[in-house]
C-alpha cells in the first residue's frame, strides 16, 4: 500500500510537471501569434501599440523558455541502469549489449 502511495505522488508531480511545462511553452507562443495578427490587422496606432511589443516579447519569451526546457536533465529509466565498465558509474542498459560490456557516454567520447 505504501508503494502504490508513493507512486500515485509521483504521478501526481510527473503530472502537476507537465501541466507547468506545457503553460510555459503555451504562453511565448500565443503572445507571438498576438502580436502577428494585430500586426496583419493594420489598425492605426493599435498594431504598432500592442503588436510589435507583443511579437517582440514572446520571441524572447520562447528563447529563454526553450532554452530552459532543453537544458532540464532528463533521467533514465529506473531499474534499467548497469555500471560502466571504466568507470563504474551507472549506465543505462543499451539492447543488444552485454551488461557486462557497457561503457557510458562519457567514456565512449574520451575513448576509453
Amino acid at each position: 500500500m505504501i508503494d502504490n502511495k508513493v507512486h500515485f505522488e509521483e504521478k501526481g508531480q510527473n503530472a502537476e510537471g507537465i501541466i507547468r511545462l506545457v503553460l510555459k511553452g503555451l504562453l511565448p507562443v500565443v503572445l507571438v501569434f498576438s502580436g502577428l495578427a494585430l500586426l496583419y490587422l493594420n489598425l492605426s496606432g493599435w498594431s504598432i501599440i500592442l503588436g510589435l511589443p507583443m511579437l517582440v516579447i514572446g520571441s524572447v519569451f520562447i528563447i529563454y523558455t526553450y532554452d530552459d526546457i532543453f537544458q532540464k536533465r532528463i533521467e533514465p529509466i529506473r531499474g534499467a541502469l548497469t555500471n560502466c565498465i571504466v568507470c563504474g558509474k551507472p549506465t543505462p542498459i543499451i539492447a543488444g549489449v552485454d551488461k557486462g560490456k557497457t561503457v557510458c557516454h562519457k567514456c565512449q567520447e574520451l575513448g576509453r
